[in-house]
């Protein structure tokens, strides 16, 4: 009789949410971010941590645009987002949130509370 292989899913690598986490490095400021902004800094702070690798606005805005829009995609909503995504990550860079490297942006891990404005 052939075996058949299980694959287990590591919870922590699932998870999505990290609003608590970024509510202490950011402070209450993170709350009253628009929605695209506390998504991309969802996605960043998890890319960062666990796969180390930068992310371009192009590859955040699919997850952005399903959790906002879902799964049908309307070009001129999607367009009009990655622009709204792209001008987010860059002042979020501004704001000392992110590090911008050649490659994409990632999330400042040593982010201080009272460098943001």
């Amino acid at each position: 009789m052939p075996q058949s292989t299980i694959y287990l899913l590591d919870r922590i690598l699932m998870k999505d949410d990290y609003n608590d986490i970024l509510s202490e490095i950011i402070g209450d400021t993170f709350y009253s971010m628009n929605t695209e902004a506390r998504h991309i800094l969802n996605i960043l702070y998890r890319y960062t941590k666990y796969n180390k690798e930068p992310l371009r606005p192009v590859e955040v805005t699919p997850s952005i645009y399903s959790k906002i829009y879902g799964k049908n995609i309307n070009p001129t909503k999607y367009e009009s987002l990655g622009r709204k995504v792209r001008k987010t990550m860059n002042d979020l860079c501004s704001e000392g949130l992110l590090y911008k490297l050649r490659s994409g942006f990632i999330f400042n891990e040593d982010f201080q509370r009272a460098t943001l404005t």
